[in-house]
């Protein structure tokens, strides 16, 4: 199996992005699919990664069959740390050669001159099952706007409440013991042939809690898009998506936090 990334600095960027939550997964190669897949749950059972990467956004797609490829993202992510986005960066998988050697080794390959070999690990072979959620609300925005949020509501509390009013205004509200914010945002009208800034769809009211602590994490998404697509329902879990030119796409599912009150 050979793969050669078309840009290295996306790859390396959603890799990043991915180790924020998850800390050992299995990397899925389809040859049926023609893409990379990666389906997680974070230690905590909290929130899951979803991240798909078609062939077409590489440069070599050889894969002669479907591979599970099992990683530590720390150990994979400090490699590629190694790479520059002008770099040709390409994955191959070579079988296990020894009795030493549980499993396959992974060459990660800079212009060909530079060679990192990362033996793959054993995780156990259970299978992760999206969730089938049902999400009414829809918000479309820039990410700076969105992660500019997030940063407001950390200095405040833990948890912070995604709302959709009467007006149909997207607000962000927490509290602490001392201090208060409340965010808000307005759906916009798109310009002809133009989409508009923010774009905010929902059939009423809805309220719904989450970790911060878990938003920053998930916002590093950012680096690889610059718009964030945010589904939510009442008490129900969110799911934050950023999709890229050529069927790449980074989505997060997080479960709510419910008040005991």
């Amino acid at each position: 199996m050979k793969i050669v990334i078309h840009e290295f600095q996306e790859f390396k960027d959603s890799i990043t992005a991915i180790s924020e939550l998850i800390n050992e997964a299995t990397i899925k190669v389809s040859k049926e699919q023609e893409r990379l897949e990666l389906v997680a749950m974070d230690p905590a059972n909290v929130a899951m990664v979803i991240f798909k990467y078609p062939a077409a956004k590489c440069v070599e797609w050889d894969v002669d069959k479907d591979y599970s490829l099992s990683i530590n993202f720390a150990n994979f992510k400090q490699i590629l740390k190694r790479g520059s986005s002008k770099d040709i960066f390409s994955m191959v998988y070579t079988e296990k050669q020894d009795e030493d050697q549980v499993k396959g080794l992974l060459g990660l390959r800079f212009n060909n001159n530079r060679i990192f070999n990362m033996p793959l690990i054993e995780l156990e072979d259970k299978e992760v099952k999206l969730p089938n959620l049902v999400l009414p609300v829809q918000v479309k925005m820039p990410c700076s706007y969105f992660n500019s949020a997030v940063g407001d509501v950390d200095v405040v509390g833990e948890s912070v409440a995604f709302i959709i009013d009467e007006n149909k205004k997207f607000k962000l509200l927490s509290e602490g013991d001392l201090n208060k914010v409340n965010i808000e945002f307005d759906d916009e009208k798109a310009k002809e042939g133009v989409e508009a800034v923010i774009t905010i769809k929902s059939e009423g009211k809805v309220k719904a809690k989450y970790s911060i602590e878990y938003l920053k994490k998930m916002i590093a998404g950012a680096k690889i898009s610059e718009r964030v697509i945010i589904e939510f329902n009442q008490d129900y879990p969110l799911s934050m998506k950023y999709i890229v030119d050529g069927g790449m796409s980074l989505q997060y599912i997080l479960a709510p936090r419910v008040d005991n009150d």
